[in-house]
């Protein structure tokens, strides 16, 4: 009996011998992919701070950002401190990112509201129908607390399409973020409050707007939004018809012209994503940028052999793709 229990003890040994031995073994190699690892330890910090019930405070935040550079400094060579610094980084970077776009948020419905202020960006839905995004300089029948950074209100019934940095008033109906539909659902109201908007709304009578002393903060914006309306008027002229104004979308990602048909279809076939500037068409700039530029470079022999041509040509297709992506202000898909 000693010596069964003898040889148990031994084979039990032998077993937690090897599960360590394994552990180590996966440790070691997955300490050399720390930089794979990265991005799903950042995404796991940040999810961190989102699941908690309350906000935490500026000097949580702020101890635990000392805490991951104290331990990126002192123990970088050292895989699982480095792999907690990047969590706790997550969390941080969420936090901070809250506090830049932080903004008022209005409580209850605010009727016959005159506003005035910058157009940040302007959104295009139809010919008659457009959404802006309004920079507040002033808002009446709301408590100087609740007043908003931002405001994206409804305009309708105008045919010329207000510039990004002009000046805008007007009366409007202004209504709170929405919330959730069900437990859990999307909630787009905090996308809004992610980008500074603390009220929805719409202009309820005349608009005014002006196109004088724009900061400089708008210029460049403002620029994009004018080549990608003069590339659009171009498609349009060479290419008539819906065919035209599909064409427009797919370049510029403007889809104000497409006729309602066409949406329609496009929507119950499943291809209305096509026309969200993503994946497909970076790919086509960037890669037909990449094999030209190459390709050229390539006619030199001189070139071919002894410069890395193949880094150069990436290069330029980079500075293209983002010139790109700003031409047809991009969302997270494009970027």
């Amino acid at each position: 009996m000693a010596v069964a229990w003898a040889d148990s003890t031994g084979l039990e040994g032998g077993k937690g011998a090897g599960l360590r031995a394994a552990l180590v073994n996966i440790r070691a190699q997955e300490a050399s992919r720390l930089t794979i690892w990265s991005p799903v330890l950042l995404v796991s910090g940040i999810w961190l701070y989102f699941a908690l019930a309350s906000e935490p405070t500026r000097f949580l935040a702020g101890s635990l950002a000392v805490v991951a550079a104290i331990a990126v400094w002192k123990a970088r060579s050292r895989a699982l401190v480095m792999a907690v610094a990047i969590l706790l980084s997550g969390f941080v970077l969420a936090k901070f990112r809250t506090e830049m776009v932080a903004t008022p948020i209005l409580r209850a419905v605010a009727f016959d509201a005159a506003i005035a202020g910058r157009i940040a960006d302007v959104d295009r839905r139809s010919p008659k129908r457009l959404i802006v995004t309004i920079d507040v300089a002033s808002v009446s029948n709301i408590p100087p607390e609740e007043l908003p950074r931002r405001v994206r209100l409804h305009l309708t019934g105008i045919r010329e399409t207000p510039q990004i940095g002009d000046s805008i008033s007007g009366k409007a109906v202004l209504t709170p973020l929405p919330l959730p539909v069900s437990p859990g659902a999307f909630d787009y109201g905090r996308s809004l409050y992610f980008q500074s908007i603390g009220a929805l709304g719409r202009f309820t009578g005349s608009v005014a707007t002006e196109a004088k002393g724009i900061p400089l903060r708008y210029q460049l914006r403002r620029s994009f939004h004018h080549m990608r309306s003069a590339i659009g008027e171009r498609v349009r002229a060479v290419i008539a018809g819906p065919l035209g104004s599909f064409a427009d979308a797919l370049i510029t990602g403007e889809r104000a012209q497409i006729p309602r048909a066409m949406n329609e279809s496009l929507q119950a076939s499943g291809l209305y994503h096509i026309l969200s500037i993503s994946g497909l068409h970076m790919a086509m700039v960037v890669g037909s940028t990449f094999w030209v530029v190459r390709a050229l470079l390539a006619l030199s022999m001189g070139l071919a052999l002894t410069r890395p041509i193949k880094s150069w040509a990436a290069g330029v297709a980079l500075l293209v793709g983002l010139f790109y992506m700003l031409l047809a202000d991009g969302g997270a898909a494009t970027e």
